[in-house]
């Protein structure tokens, strides 16, 4: 098992001593990959981009493609090597991705597959690998419609990670279905490194559309598949299907459908047990603060407004405003900086080691409540949207 401490040679040691284990399936080839094996791919397109392509450490990488195998060896790569990956939306409109671009100015991209190239040879050694370093930069449009990166430090990325896996009970019998889009947190923290990190096996499935809706509960039967996140989206869309008694069947056999990235409206949680017999449960977080903070089990579905218990190491406090009472968090998750339009950093404003979340909620017999956001926002997919976008 992975230990609390997270670090370089602490994942490479987690991956090899998994060995032969199936980490990945990717449904629509039918291929899979190991622990191991998902180490030495990303190892030898490591090598690729220090020896090739010349990258050193603190270097950007932007990764724009298709949810799949090579999309998550790059990632891992880009941690190896200490670079920083960037992932971005491939059907992101071109003048705002160039606008992202230019903020980046990042030494290398990764729009096609034929990019991810795989040297056969050694990684380099390590030096200082227990130093902690920016690995991400994930971009939100946030409340003013510019283009804003959240960097995140690899220690805290990880352990977030960790920490919601076993929130979540993620173990070796886990069986993840993946189906959200890798740029966006969740499709990268809660539905891969929380899996892997536990020991879980991650299938990736087709991202939800309205034409391949139709064989998305076979799919989850068919694999065996026992934990699956849904955005609202998808949730409501499902409730349009046309389904049988075995249908509703095999759904109880899925341990945990979550609901993660915007708000589950009561009225669909309980419309969605009203067809399949089962409860939704909810999480609660924002990048900023680690991604998810919060996971319901069973019994919180039955109590309205309510996201559920809080993973380990995490405090709130609700902080009166103007009459709003808002949650503040204090994290060691805590994102490390917004990489902002003009190029200029800035770190998050902690007051007395809280973080503002700007959402309105309180806290109570060991439940998070949430109620609404201070400044309103609009959702479209995966992705926020200020009123000044549109």
């Amino acid at each position: 098992m992975l230990g609390e401490k997270i670090n370089i040679q602490s994942i490479i040691n987690f991956l090899e001593n998994n060995g032969e284990k199936i980490l990945i399936h990717q449904i629509n080839d039918d291929k899979k990959i190991t622990y191991s094996g998902f180490l030495k791919k990303s190892r030898e397109f490591l090598y690729f981009l220090q020896n090739v392509e010349k990258l050193k450490s603190g270097d950007k990488v932007i990764i724009k493609l298709e949810n799949s195998i090579e999309y998550l060896i790059a990632i891992l790569a880009c941690f190896l090597g200490r670079f920083i990956a960037c992932p971005i939306d491939k059907e992101i409109p071109d003048v705002k991705y160039k606008k992202i671009k230019k903020i980046l100015n990042p030494k290398y991209e990764i729009n096609n597959f034929h990019k991810i190239k795989y040297s056969k040879k050694n990684l380099l050694n390590f030096k200082e690998e227990n130093k902690n370093f920016l690995c991400l930069i994930i971009f939100t449009s946030g409340s003013t419609g510019e283009p804003k990166g959240i960097q995140i430090k690899l220690k805290q990325y990880l352990g977030s990670a960790l920490q919601f896996g076993k929130l979540a009970e993620y173990d070796i019998t886990t069986n993840i279905y993946h189906c959200l889009p890798m740029h966006y947190n969740a499709g990268l923290l809660n539905t891969f490194f929380s899996g892997l990190l536990n020991n879980s096996k991650i299938i990736i499935g087709p991202q939800v559309n309205m034409i391949n809706l139709l064989k998305f509960w076979n799919n989850l039967f068919n694999l065996n598949v026992n934990s699956v996140h849904i955005v609202p989206e998808i949730a409501n869309a499902l409730l349009k299907l046309k389904i049988d008694r075995n249908i509703k069947d095999n759904v109880q056999k899925i341990d945990k459908i979550i609901s993660t990235g915007s708000h589950l409206y009561e009225e669909t949680k309980d419309k969605f047990e009203k067809k399949y017999r089962k409860r939704i449960l909810s999480c609660y977080g924002l990048t900023e603060i680690g991604g998810p903070i919060t996971l319901q089990d069973w019994e919180d579905t039955f109590k309205e407004n309510s996201v559920g218990k809080l993973i380990k190491n995490i405090s709130l406090k609700i902080v009166k405003k103007k009459n709003l009472s808002l949650i503040y968090v204090k994290t060691p998750y805590l994102f490390d900086s917004y990489l902002l339009e003009n190029g200029e950093i800035q770190k998050p404003k902690i007051i007395n080691g809280y973080f503002n979340t700007n959402d309105i909620g309180v806290f109570k017999n060991k439940n998070l409540f949430i109620f609404g956001r201070r400044k309103e926002i609009f959702k479209r997919g995966s992705e926020i949207v200020s009123p000044q976008d549109i």
